[in-house]
Order: structure tokens, then C-alpha cells, then sequence
């Protein structure tokens, strides 16, 4: 309910600010009907002959746009405010809650497939070390050894490694497309209702 004290306050004291600028041209008007004492000045004078009234009426003008964008941005608000709380009972009223123990486990999930995922990498960025000076022993003295070393560590990579990232791309791919579904789908049903 902080909102709603909040905008109790705004709508008092944005209430005083426009009653002020409505009557501030009088206010100024009136600044050439009172006469400056004689004792101050020896030149019949007004109070608006002492007044800069062009930097007034900027100024004016200034408080006028900054209060008309103050209303303007206090209505919006108010608006985004109540479509948020309707949108929270509506919630609250037809099921649509968001299931945290579902979605903290699917979070944790992903995260754990990004650490395999961070430790595959690690593997293959060695393995691509180690073939690369495979490579290099092979060219050197034409090993059978190190060429079934590389075709075993081949078939690792393409066989298990591979398909294995695959799959986790796929599985963090659909948590996010589900989460995504399940956010259009609300707010689409809190908009029906």
C-alpha cells in the first residue's frame, strides 16, 4: 500500500503546484498595480518595474512543462500500478502463481549441465593439445601407436562428447523455451480474463 500513500501525497501537493501556475498570471499581473513607497524610490515606480518579467514568465513556463510532464508521468504510472496488481489477483485468483520449487530445480539443473558443460570444454581444448602434439610425433617418426591413439580419441569425441553437449544444449534450450511459453501463456490468459 506504499503506492497508494505515495500517490495520496502527489495528488495533494500536485493539486497546490497547479493552483499556483493557474494563478500566477494574476500574480504577476498584479505586481503593476502596487506602488513602490516613496521613501524607497523618488520615481513613481511599481513592483513590476523592479522585476526581470521576461525571466519570470520563462521560468513560468519552465514549472508550467515540468508539472504538465509530472501529471502526465504520475497517470502512467498510476496505470502500470494498477495493471500490476490486477495482473497479481488475477494470479492469485485463477491459478496462474509462478511454481518456485519447480523452477529453482530446473535453474539448478541447467546450471549444473553448464558446469559439464565447462568441464567438456576444458577436455576438449587438452585433447585438442595433445593431438596437436600427436601430430607432430606422427609426422616425426610414423607411429602406429599414436595414430590409433588419435582415431580412439577421434571416436571419444564423436561418440560420446559430442552428442553428450548436444543433448545439454537441447535440455538448457528447452528450459528456456518453456519458461518462456509459460510467460506468454499468462500473461496472454491474464489479458483474457
Amino acid at each position: 500500500m506504499h503506492f497508494d500513500h505515495f500517490h495520496a501525497m502527489a495528488q495533494r501537493d500536485m493539486g497546490k503546484h497547479a493552483l499556483l501556475l493557474k494563478n500566477f498570471p494574476i500574480d504577476v499581473e498584479s505586481l503593476h498595480y502596487l506602488a513602490i513607497h516613496e521613501k524607497i524610490s523618488d520615481k513613481k515606480m511599481f513592483l513590476s518595474d523592479t522585476i526581470p518579467l521576461e525571466k519570470l514568465k520563462a521560468w513560468f513556463e519552465n514549472c508550467q512543462d515540468a508539472h504538465d510532464d509530472l501529471v502526465k508521468n504520475l497517470i502512467e504510472l498510476t496505470e502500470e500500478i494498477k495493471f500490476i496488481k490486477t495482473g497479481t489477483v488475477n494470479e492469485e485468483n485463477f491459478g496462474l502463481e509462478f511454481d518456485q520449487e519447480y523452477w529453482r530445480k530446473k535453474i539448478e539443473y541447467t546450471q549444473e549441465l553448464q558446469q559439464i558443460i565447462q568441464d567438456r570444454t576444458t577436455t576438449l581444448t587438452r585433447d585438442e593439445q595433445k593431438v596437436a602434439g600427436v601430430i607432430l610425433d606422427v609426422r616425426k617418426s610414423q607411429g602406429e601407436e599414436k595414430r590409433t591413439a588419435i582415431r580412439h580419441l577421434y571416436e571419444i569425441h564423436v561418440k560420446q562428447y559430442i552428442p553428450e553437449l548436444l543433448d545439454i544444449y537441447h535440455t538448457i534450450r528447452n528450459v528456456y523455451v518453456e519458461s518462456g511459453t509459460k510467460k506468454v501463456f499468462s500473461m496472454i490468459k491474464i489479458r483474457l480474463i
